[in-house]
């Protein structure tokens, strides 16, 4: 009687996983879209004002609907297999490093008049710039090993 009981409340409980990354990956997909729509709008806007910023803005706005999708992936993953894998939260990170790189360098002309600032930019690059790696090298070794035991599935 007390299995019974026990796997009722595992069903529900798992019933209830579901349904809020069912709501996750809603608000999720809204967010993107909403995303890349205001982008454009923003890109086409800006076109006749300066070009440079247009696509710089346009960059960073398709980086972040990359983030979103990349999170999206995660929950279908959670959703079809019930496992939690590492490889998707990587991969936003390095997105994440990634854009934070081109924004920082895209903007480094209003930056370099002011010493103190100039340095703290340089740092925060270079601190970018380790991160970026070490997150390709986790991906490496993730995939590598993934291939050498046999799952296949990226």
């Amino acid at each position: 009687m007390a299995q019974r009981k026990d796997d009722r409340f595992v069903n529900l409980f798992n019933w209830l996983e579901g349904v809020i990354y069912y709501f996750i990956a809603a608000a999720l997909i809204i967010a993107a879209l909403g995303a890349l729509i205001l982008a454009g709008a923003q890109f086409f806007s800006g076109l006749s004002a300066d070009l440079y910023d247009a696509v710089l803005r346009l960059l960073d706005a398709l980086l972040l609907v990359m983030m979103l999708v990349e999170i999206l992936h995660t929950i279908n993953i959670s959703l079809r297999q019930h496992i939690l894998t590492s490889e998707p939260f990587l991969i936003v990170g390095l997105i994440a490093a990634v854009r934070r790189m081109l924004v920082i360098t895209a903007e480094q002309s209003h930056l370099i008049e002011n010493h103190e600032v100039f340095r703290l930019m340089l740092l925060e690059l270079m601190l970018l710039g380790g991160i970026i790696l070490a997150l390709s090298l986790a991906i490496f070794i993730l995939r590598r090993s993934r291939a050498e035991s046999g799952s296949g599935s990226p």
